[in-house]
């Protein structure tokens, strides 16, 4: 089998799998009535794309789901998480995460996101802090970023649960 082809069959068995997960957590709408739109086109390359239309639908149980299923059998893929909110007070530019099997990288506006969406946006240096001071509360109780797993994430703004 072709690097190519190979790359396409991973994508063909990726998509159910990302949706299933990913309709566990909220409803799927392509024009934007629901929580996400999982892009169902395969341009190329190893990621997937999420387009996120309720911030509430990003949380750290989200994406440590999406990366044990990454971790599972796609570990060469991403998952591109972007924001298109459409429901708040301020133009939110289309920025979000992308999500790999060991790691997050961020590309969105931690300030703006803040300022906009106050308490559901938390800096993970300050939920690391919440922890310590409840350290009989297990972490998954804790309002926090997301964090899934130790370490990935590293003094980053995140959505809270």
């Amino acid at each position: 089998m072709s690097p190519q082809d190979a790359r396409a069959e991973g994508w063909k068995r990726l998509y159910p799998l990302l949706r299933s997960l990913l309709l566990q957590a909220g409803t799927e709408s392509p024009i934007g009535e629901g929580d996400f739109w999982l892009v169902d086109d395969d341009w190329g390359g190893h990621l997937q794309k999420v387009c996120v239309f309720r911030i509430g639908f990003v949380t750290r149980r989200l994406v440590s789901d999406v990366q044990a299923l990454l971790d599972s059998e796609f570990s060469d893929w991403g998952v591109m998480i972007q924001l298109e909110i459409n429901d708040s007070s301020e133009s939110i530019p289309p920025g979000g995460l992308i999500v790999y099997a060991d790691s997050v990288e961020e590309a969105w506006d931690a300030e703006q996101l803040a300022r906009v969406f106050g308490k559901k946006f938390v800096s993970a240096s300050q939920a690391e802090r919440i922890a310590t001071e409840h350290a009989n509360t297990t972490l998954a109780s804790v309002p926090s970023p997301l964090a899934p797993r130790a370490g990935s994430l590293q003094d980053r703004n995140m959505m809270v649960p």
